[in-house]
């Protein structure tokens, strides 16, 4: 086999592929350690419009005025019933109760089950910012909330109101942060060029879990920072912040959809973030990476793939930098997030294959390189990794098996 000469990744997710395999994850109700039911007679499932599972809602089945059987949803928000339960099948009515503060049903909907066994019921409610009460005392406030009205002064004197702010924008990025964070500040630069490019759709309100608003005032001032910051409030209390940065999205219905820790230092970041929620056809939806209990699969990382925008090169000139005797063949995948393989120059001043997705978090880029190999043949390359964002992988598939 002659040598695969050079083959440089800078990239999130670079994959190095010889017949690519794609293994695509099985989607499980529950696990057995949230109390998964292999049989039931009902699963009455109480959710936002987007799919996010409602915890801890009282599910009352009904025959006419009389309670037939009660259950709590779970953390994904089922609830189940089954024959031990003494459930037979019939049609009951579905009356629900102590739902979350600031979700709603329809009241004109009259829920009712199915005479089929196994059966599930899906009720979708929906949010409103909670503008008509005040935030209870002690209130700590979780991923899937709806948050309460509130107000905060700006380090420039400004106010700040919540509501009023959602009347004109798609969503709010709540971001707490510290003068003396290192990380916080790395990240600011993306934040601020992805705002200024997104500004007439999402506003950023930054407050310091320590700093006085004179302090924020200055570093505002210093590090050339345009959005909405502030000091001196209760808010970090509110979200439990005993670290920072963290970043928060308040989606336009006034629900905390996203809550990631730690920095963003890639504009793509917060342009891919921003994207997934102010769209035209946005549907309530609540994020995390990783999953969250709300969710169906608490294993799904649902953050948004970036799609690519540059062309792949010609697969011969990509081939011609693997051997000099043709022995190897590229081609390029054309699934619709995947970023292709570039030729650049290296730090040599060589022609090299680059991931084309350098500098872009949550993407990936595949090469499909095909070759026969004989008997005693051996495949050598050399892969050179930078690792200026979170995390670079190389994954080699041979033959649909992963090697590498």
């Amino acid at each position: 086999m002659k040598l695969l000469k050079k083959l440089a990744l800078l990239a999130f997710t670079a994959v190095f592929c010889f017949a690519l395999g794609l293994a695509a994850g099985c989607k499980k109700e529950e696990s057995s350690s949230t109390g998964e039911l292999s049989e039931y007679v009902y699963k009455i499932r109480v959710q936002s419009e987007g799919g996010f599972g409602l915890k801890n809602v009282v599910v009352g089945l009904y025959d006419g005025d009389t309670l037939v059987k009660e259950k709590t949803t779970s953390a994904q928000g089922n609830a189940y019933f089954t024959d031990e339960d003494g459930i037979e099948l019939g049609e009951y009515d579905v009356r629900i109760s102590d739902v979350p503060a600031g979700w709603h049903s329809n009241e004109s909907i009259s829920y009712k089950t199915s005479k089929t066994e196994k059966s599930d019921l899906s009720i979708s409610m929906t949010p409103r910012l909670i503008t008509d009460e005040n935030i209870p005392s002690g209130k700590l406030y979780q991923l899937g909330d709806v948050m309460y009205d509130f107000t905060v002064q700006t380090c420039n004197g400004q106010s700040v109101q919540l509501s009023k702010v959602l009347e004109e924008k798609r969503m709010v990025l709540l971001n707490f942060w510290a003068t003396w964070c290192g990380p916080c500040k790395s990240e600011f630069p993306a934040m601020q060029n992805a705002y200024v490019e997104e500004k007439d759709v999402v506003s950023v309100l930054a407050v310091s879990t320590t700093d006085t608003q004179a302090a924020v005032s200055d570093y505002q001032e210093e590090n050339g920072l345009t959005f909405d910051m502030a000091g001196e409030t209760d808010l970090p209390s509110r979200f439990g912040v005993s670290a920072v940065p963290v970043s928060i999205v308040i989606d336009r219905y006034g629900v905390i959809s996203y809550w990631h820790v730690g920095s963003m230092t890639a504009k793509s970041d917060f342009i891919g973030l921003f994207d997934k929620f102010t769209g035209e056809d946005y549907i309530q939806t609540v994020i995390s990476e990783g999953g969250y209990e709300g969710s169906e699969n608490e294993n799904t990382d649902e953050t948004e793939q970036v799609k690519p925008n540059v062309s792949a090169p010609s697969a011969t000139d990509a081939a011609a930098l693997l051997n000099d005797n043709g022995d190897f063949t590229v081609s390029w995948d054309d699934g619709e997030y995947s970023w292709p393989f570039i030729i650049e120059k290296d730090a040599n001043g060589e022609n090299a294959l680059f991931a084309a997705n350098k500098g872009v978090h949550n993407s990936y880029s595949i090469m499909n390189v095909t070759f026969e190999a004989k008997e005693n043949d051996v495949l050598f390359f050399d892969a050179a990794f930078s690792t200026e964002l979170d995390s670079d992988f190389l994954h080699v598939v041979m033959d649909g098996t992963l090697i590498h």
